[in-house]
């Protein structure tokens, strides 16, 4: 019950706050908060996944460009504003006590290039994918890149993995997604000039790394 209350004071509070920006010229970004069910299989898959290092980001904008190139509200991510998201996340990690959170950045290698990685942060509650990207249009190599991380301890039960996922971002095929709301934390923009925000969460890109 004191779950319960606690839930709806909070659906409240926002349900305020978006009346409240309305007011002053600010209009609610919808986007997916979801679950990333990942299927788990015996032994890792056969694939390389090693930490992420700076040379990688101009490969990550690049993938970045690809997915989103449709979408009506999104950010042009070069290089140097994936690192910036990057540095925020480890400086959040770094400033907690020790053990509190932990961010993990992974790239799958082929040909000495980055061709899909992701970004997860870690805490006691599980997982939160920061963002992702794959240059298979069908998510493959992401979805083993998760199989591979969840394999390193097998016999744990699978973290719980919540991220805001793109609709327009290819479902890879080891993975399903549960559980799908509207992102519980509110993303409000006001325009500058004579642009609409977009009204429906299919026209929106936006990675949870951009954010926080």
């Amino acid at each position: 019950d004191a779950g319960e209350r606690t839930g709806q004071a909070g659906t409240e509070g926002n349900e305020r706050a978006v009346v409240l920006y309305e007011r002053l010229g600010f209009r609610h970004v919808p986007m997916d908060e979801v679950t990333v069910v990942v299927k788990r299989k015996p032994g890792a898959p056969a694939m390389l996944v090693r930490a992420g290092e700076e040379r990688d980001l101009e490969a990550l904008a690049a993938m970045h460009a690809v997915r989103a190139a449709g979408a009506r509200f999104t950010l042009r991510r070069t290089a140097s504003l994936i690192g910036y998201a990057l540095a925020k996340k480890r400086m959040l990690a770094g400033l907690g006590p020790p053990g509190l959170r932990q961010l993990e950045f992974f790239v799958a290698e082929e040909g000495a290039s980055a061709v899909a990685y992701v970004v997860l942060s870690e805490n006691a509650n599980g997982w939160t994918l920061e963002e992702a990207g794959d240059r298979d249009p069908a998510g493959a190599r992401l979805g083993g890149m998760l199989q591979v991380l969840l394999e390193r301890e097998p016999s744990r039960p699978a973290p719980l993995i919540r991220a805001w996922w793109p609709r327009s971002f290819t479902v890879p095929p080891q993975v399903e997604l549960a559980d799908r709301t509207d992102a519980r934390d509110l993303f409000m923009l006001r325009p500058l000039g004579d642009v609409a925000v977009p009204a429906r969460a299919e026209d929106v890109f936006y990675w949870r790394s951009d954010y926080f």
